[in-house]
């Protein structure tokens, strides 16, 4: 589908690439949250007469002969786990790469078979996996998952917080989700005889995983619910709190790093609740030329009319039909959607075209959105024709009109600023002129003898004066009070890191800054997302270095050293 069609159904779109994702596996493997480590041997269990697999700690555990070679069919490697969304949809190749390391596997038939080792540098294993998004719960934190110490304390913050916390995970449990990828799958020499013992030593390692806590978490995403208790300092719109989530890939064939998992939001604002899955997007949501590792995009209903186009249209709507109602046959007022016409650069407005009794009362305005370096600009040129004639019957038909024309133009401009602390925030500014104001008046002959005429022509022109004198004034008020739930636009507009960063969480922790604002000619509206890490990642990479260290130099046998 085209990408903007999600946003008739969904609200908010959270763009990862591939290159993110694969950097926080890195992360958990460095933390020791996935093992770097594999130790598995296959072992004949004698009672039985079958085969079992056991996962060891350290190679000095392993049954050896003599001469220190292992008595089963063994995996001693070091690994690199690694994600590729090679098809759009719902499913993601996982790979295991060997690093470092040496395997023996059964080579020949019955009796003639014998335990033959390789150098498994290079292997990898690759399975395809449909991907589960289960709603998290506190005993998912304590058995089913593996999460870093310090990313449990904040999810658990979330779900104390009354959150609804859904993690995205990969189901090595469901054979009916897996399937192994021969064309990634590569055991060496060992061959097309080592693949197939590849396979069956990594389905027991994957189901293995999921009996001691899973650590393959892709992403967390972060709803609210009625019950959820948020700090007023982090408070945001209605249109951007996150209630549903679902997801989609998209695969990238010209940049394979820039692939991307895709979560589609609803919100409290918007459609509320996830009434259907996503389709695929038929392009990628991030560019080269992006430089960032993820994105952030808002419907246009959720940011710029919600924000700047709708106040901005009800305001003008609402305040002069008030003010020339005292003294003009007016029709009924238009609402935002009948009055919203699309074009080439954004949209533009009837507010109204009466013309009834001899009052004429004609006003519109156009805007245009455009994109300039590290700001958005809402252009909008406006004008207004208000007429209205009196007319008595005396000796004979005395009559007098006043009229005027404006012409106004405002700039609306959302830039991205630092704040106290040097990080980037987004700053609204405006700007309004009135271009033209041209009011007329008079009176035919007749009406020279009228003796009222000149208090009728000065309530006209009172009348009219608003449309010009106070326009200006009237504009600049209207983003102080119109953002639902928060009045000024800059307090929604200084929290939109909390939107995003509330919204979705990454398996490490860490949080999202945010650049390049742009939006299309239809008002949805990105921000270009850099990942910076939670500081206690290099805290526990380092404690577990140490640890891992401390291990092997006490252990008499080294995984690159057995051969």
């Amino acid at each position: 589908m085209k990408n903007t069609d999600v946003f008739k159904d969904f609200d908010m779109v959270v763009s990862i690439t591939e290159k993110t994702i694969n950097d926080q596996l890195t992360h958990l493997l460095r933390m020791g949250t996935i093992h770097p480590e594999l130790i598995i041997t296959q072992e004949l269990d004698e009672e039985t007469d079958e085969y079992k697999f056991k996962v060891y700690d350290s190679p000095d555990d392993i049954p050896r002969n003599a001469k220190g070679e292992p008595l089963s069919a063994t995996i001693e490697v070091e690994i690199q786990p690694q994600v590729s969304i090679s098809s759009s949809g719902k499913v993601i190749t996982f790979i295991l790469k060997f690093l470092a390391g040496n395997v023996w596997f059964w080579k020949g038939q019955g009796q003639k078979a014998k335990l033959v080792s390789y150098d498994a540098a290079g292997w990898q294993y690759a399975v395809t996996i449909n991907m589960d998004l289960k709603q998290l719960q506190k005993d998912n934190l304590a058995k089913d998952i593996k999460v870093p110490g310090f990313v449990e304390d904040q999810l658990n913050k979330f779900m104390s917080n009354m959150f609804d916390v859904n993690h995205l995970f990969m189901n090595f449990q469901s054979t009916d989700l897996m399937k192994f990828d021969p064309e990634k799958t590569d055991a060496g020499k060992a061959k097309d005889q080592g693949v197939e013992q590849l396979v069956i030593f990594m389905n027991f390692y994957l189901k293995w995983l999921t009996q001691t806590g899973n650590p393959f978490i892709l992403g967390y995403s972060i709803t609210q619910n009625d019950q959820t208790a948020i700090p007023a300092e982090e408070k945001v719109p209605d249109s951007i709190k996150p209630t549903g989530t679902t997801y989609t890939m998209f695969h990238d064939n010209v940049h394979q790093h820039l692939s991307t998992l895709n979560f589609a939001l609803v919100t409290k604002g918007g459609y509320g609740t996830i009434k259907s899955s996503v389709d695929n997007f038929e392009s990628n949501w991030i560019s080269p030329d992006d430089q960032c590792d993820a994105k952030m995009i808002y419907a246009a209903s959720r940011f710029s009319e919600e924000f700047i186009l709708k106040p901005l249209y009800e305001r003008l709507r609402d305040q002069t039909y008030d003010k020339l109602k005292e003294g003009l046959t007016l029709g009924p007022k238009k609402e935002y959607s009948e009055a919203k016409q699309a074009t080439a650069t954004g949209y533009k407005f009837a507010i109204s075209d009466w013309n009834i009794q001899s009052d004429i009362y004609q006003n519109s305005f156009e805007v245009k959105i455009s994109n300039h370096p590290t700001e958005i600009h809402y252009d909008v040129k406006g004008s207004m024709f208000v007429y209205k004639s009196k007319e008595k019957n005396m000796i004979c038909t005395a009559r007098a009109w006043a009229e005027t024309r404006t012409e106004w133009s405002a700039k609306f401009i959302i830039k991205v600023v630092k704040d106290k602390d040097g990080h980037p925030t987004l700053k609204f500014e405006q700007s309004c002129t009135v271009d033209k104001y041209q009011p007329e008046s008079g009176k035919n002959t007749c009406a020279d003898v009228w003796d009222g005429i000149g208090g009728v022509l000065s309530f006209l022109t009172s009348i009219f004066s608003f449309l010009g004198l106070n326009l200006s004034s009237l504009l600049d008020d209207i983003f102080k009070t119109q953002v639902p739930g928060l009045g000024n636009i800059a307090i929604a507009l200084s929290n939109m890191d909390d939107s995003f960063n509330s919204a979705v969480m990454l398996p490490a922790g860490g949080v999202f800054f945010f650049k390049n604002p742009v939006a299309d000619t239809t008002g949805n509206m990105a921000l270009s997302l850099t990942y910076k890490t939670d500081s206690q990642v290099a805290v526990e990479s380092r404690k577990f270095a140490q640890k891992l260290e401390a291990l092997r130099t006490t252990r008499k046998v080294s995984l690159t050293s057995v051969s």
